[in-house]
This record gives C-alpha cells, sequence and structure tokens, in this order.
C-alpha cells in the first residue's frame, strides 16, 4: 500500500519518494516488485523520477 501526507493524497511536482521494504508478508511481492509499482505510480502521473542526490 501507499501512504500519502498531502490532504490531496496525490503526488506533486519535487515530492520526494520514501519506500521501506518490509517483506513478502506486508508487500505480497519481493523488493523489486514493490519497486516497479512505485515506478509505474510514478510514470502513469507524468513523472519522472530522478536521483536526491542530483537536486540537494
Amino acid at each position: 500500500h501507499m501512504e500519502w501526507r498531502e490532504w490531496d493524497r496525490d503526488l506533486h511536482p519535487g515530492d520526494i519518494v520514501l519506500t521501506h521494504f518490509r517483506g513478502k508478508g506486508d508487500w505480497k511481492g519481493t523488493m523489486p516488485d514493490m519497486i516497479r509499482l512505485v515506478m509505474k505510480t510514478i510514470t502513469d502521473k507524468g513523472y519522472a523520477v530522478a536521483k536526491l542526490e542530483d537536486y540537494v
């Protein structure tokens, strides 16, 4: 599942996405599965993913 901090529960330009992998019991899949889901969610909304170090 995904949790959001913003009231509208959506991504915004400049958002930082923090992920935690808690194991197959919580995620119903592997860490690569979780990463694919997060990446798909981000790109389906029209955003690109970049490294945080490129911005700080």
